[in-house]
């Protein structure tokens, strides 16, 4: 592809924006020919020349999202990490602009048409207004663009669909769509990499393995490939169909807990994963960190050790040998907040009971676990990482890594829990395109929410007086972040989560300080919340006195672990 001239709009410098207090997104002007290109170069870029603290860098169209970690950026000349984090973005554009075009990849995907796996095929060409064969000429006869990677590991939205084809979404999204499913929904299509809910138009199945956590790289498309369709017959598929190979889980340590009873949502987490937004697989991790972080303390782990997080009724273990165990979180009452317990072989250890939304157990060295993409936390929509890439089961057996032996009496002192009130969550207005106007902002801050039962690791979904759709114009789906507060079009707001797609379409309202994550993390089904205005330096300001005040507690923890 020949390096074009800059029109004047393309020439325009990007709008960077705040994405909450630790992101931030780089819009080029998305009317300019060019920027597709442009953003592609500075993802590159960016990429090549990474910024110590920055852990992921995603595009969409002619968006980046730019994520980085609190307590590794330090603050620029004007006391904010965003002007820090900016000034790399803007360092890198020049270079970026003048740099050669680099040639696209190319892929050229085999698609069976076979009306087996073509439910939607005569709906398109009724649409069309043509016959099956001519809908696939001129589905295989265009050039397509990966303009984004998202919604879900590997899924590509691909650019270039003849405007013949573009049928609108479906009215009811199927319950679940196959992995390899060929589908069409608006001006995009795409290839689902993995079997998930989906309410796109399926024309066909391709045998073509798009994401694979295993591989290096783990993603076949990224933005700014190229796609090509060709023909092929059910024989062929038949053939050429990949199927998902079985790993083993990766074992290491002595098995220590037997798990008696999963509770409703029990999985292995840590600290979530870094450099992978770009390929659609969510951060992830612990959904409340601090929690997390404390437990590992309390058995002297590092903060990113792997641990049992439970949601709303928490697991039973069994004791399989002698071992002491830091609790933390929403813990049962009967425990009275975070604390070291010694459970012998043969004991149980019942969280069922719990005050919060999730309570994490640490073991000594952390629980193994299958390590993917550079965190062994467990993926729940991509089914990889943690203990089989699932919840945890009955039967499960985990394994620590750490000395099982402990002289130190862990009883008699714990880290009380906090009294539980509604919850005010401090949030960021976020600005510019894809932001809502001011009269759904003054309703969000005016109103009193609860939290739906719908809600999970992906977003919590919120009930109240819904806010008016009052969104200055449609955009394209853009970067998102955990805690960022989009109001879809019935108005009831859902918070973004650990788990959350890497990229959405809905407008957002602003993102809840990092801070106040924890917090959100906490509240269970039916629990009323409201939101509060702060700016982004407060939010910056919140996040380092809460850190301190979390060391402080640590601080404390290894001392009465010393004299115990």
């Amino acid at each position: 592809m020949p390096n074009s001239s800059p029109s004047a709009a393309a020439s325009a410098a990007p709008v960077i924006e705040p994405l909450g207090d630790a992101a931030l997104v780089v819009q080029l002007d998305p009317d300019a020919t060019d920027s597709r290109q442009r953003v592609t170069a500075l993802a590159d870029r960016l990429r090549a020349n990474p910024l110590p603290g920055v852990t992921d860098v995603t595009q969409a169209f002619t968006a980046l999202g730019i994520f980085f970690d609190p307590d590794a950026i330090p603050c620029g000349s004007g006391g904010r990490r965003h002007e820090t984090v900016a000034a790399w973005v803007r360092s890198s554009l020049a270079m970026a602009t003048q740099a050669a075009a680099v040639l696209p990849v190319v892929h050229t995907l085999p698609v069976c048409f076979d009306e087996a796996f073509a439910p939607d095929l005569p709906l398109v060409a009724q649409h069309a207004g043509c016959g099956v064969d001519e809908v696939v000429q001129l589905y295989c006869d265009a050039d397509y663009r990966v303009g984004a990677v998202g919604f879900a590991p590997g899924f590509a939205y691909l650019e270039g669909l003849p405007q013949g084809l573009r049928v609108p979404r479906r009215a009811r999204p199927r319950t679940r769509v196959p992995a390899g499913a060929v589908a069409i929904g608006g001006p995009y299509t795409a290839v689902y990499p993995n079997a998930s809910p989906g309410g796109w138009n399926l024309i066909g199945r391709c045998p073509q393995k798009l994401f694979d956590p295993y591989a290096d790289p783990p993603g076949l498309l990224q933005a700014g490939d190229r796609v090509r369709f060709e023909p092929i017959d059910r024989g062929q598929l038949a053939a050429t169909e990949q199927g998902r190979e079985e790993r083993p889980l990766h074992r290491e340590g002595r098995a220590v807990l037997r798990v008696a009873s999963p509770g409703v949502q029990s999985s292995l987490q840590s600290l979530g994963r870094a450099g992978v937004r770009q390929w659609g697989v969510a951060a992830g991790g612990a959904m409340d960190t601090a929690s997390l972080r404390l437990a590992n303390e309390l058995v002297g782990n590092a903060p990113d050790a792997v641990a049992i997080e439970s949601t709303l009724v928490g697991p039973v273990v069994e004791c399989l040998h002698d071992v002491v165990l830091g609790l933390a979180g929403g813990v049962t009452e009967a425990l009275g907040g975070a604390r070291r317990v010694r459970l012998r072989a043969g004991e149980q250890l019942d969280l069922r009971g719990l005050t919060g939304a999730r309570a994490y157990v640490a073991a000594p060295g952390g629980f193994a676990a299958e390590c993917v993409l550079g965190s062994a936390d467990t993926d729940l929509q991509g089914g990889f990482g943690g203990h089989r890439g699932r919840a945890l089961a009955a039967g499960d057996q985990l394994a620590c890594l750490g000395e099982l032996t402990d002289s130190g009496d862990p009883t008699g002192w714990f880290v009380p829990a906090s009294p539980r009130a509604a919850a005010t969550l401090r949030i960021v207005r976020h600005g510019g395109i894809g932001a809502v106007g001011d009269l759904a902002w003054r309703r969000l801050l005016g109103g009193e929410f609860r939290v739906a039962s719908e809600s999970n690791r992906m977003g919590v979904r919120l009930q109240g007086n819904p806010i008016p759709a009052d969104t200055p114009g449609a955009s394209e789906s853009r970067p998102v972040a955990p805690g960022a507060v989009q109001i879809p079009p019935g108005g009831e707001p859902i918070i973004l989560a650990a788990d959350s797609q890497t990229l959405g379409g809905y407008p957002v309202a602003g993102c809840v300080a990092a801070v106040d994550l924890p917090i959100l993390a906490q509240l269970r089904p039916a629990e009323s919340l409201t939101f509060r205005e702060v700016s982004l330096a407060d939010a910056e300001r919140l996040y380092d006195q809460v850190e301190r005040e979390l060391q402080a507690v640590h601080a404390g923890v290894r001392e009465a672990i010393r004299r115990a």
